[in-house]
């Protein structure tokens, strides 16, 4: 398995609870990071999405900022575009694109959307600097 893909294990056996690592992309600010994700899958699954928790901290405009994990994801396909469908891969695999591609018009985090927009430099450089104090280490 390559390093970039995302490696995730269920938690005392139970297929409702999984934990696991996306990995920051080459070419991205979160290049090299090691990001925590927790996802919880509900009695309501499929016909709801699961509950998906951040545990790194993070300077990305759609994950909720503050000092204590869990932080909150803002993601439509956890929303209103969620379908029955949808299996947890798609769940991780979705994770995976908004980690690596920002969206700055459905911020969790307005100051990093605005500096994503504005003043994109500086949004790398606090980006990575993230990366570098908080997304080193696994589970």
């Amino acid at each position: 398995m390559r390093r970039e893909e995302p490696t995730f294990h269920s938690v005392d056996g139970k297929l409702t609870h999984w934990r696991g690592i996306i990995y920051g992309s080459a070419g991205s600010p979160y290049e090299g990071g090691m990001f925590k994700v927790e996802i919880k899958i509900t009695r309501r699954f499929p016909f709801e999405p699961p509950e998906v928790l951040w545990h790194t901290r993070i300077w990305h405009p759609n994950i909720a900022f503050g000092d204590r994990p869990p932080f909150s994801v803002c993601i439509a396909i956890l929303g209103r575009e969620w379908k029955p469908q949808t299996n947890i891969v798609g769940v991780i695999e979705a994770l995976r694109t908004l980690l690596n591609n920002p969206n700055p018009d459905n911020p969790l985090n307005s100051q990093a959307a605005y500096q994503q927009r504005r003043e994109p430099q500086k949004f790398r450089e606090i980006a990575r600097e993230y990366v570098l104090n908080y997304a080193n280490q696994g589970w």
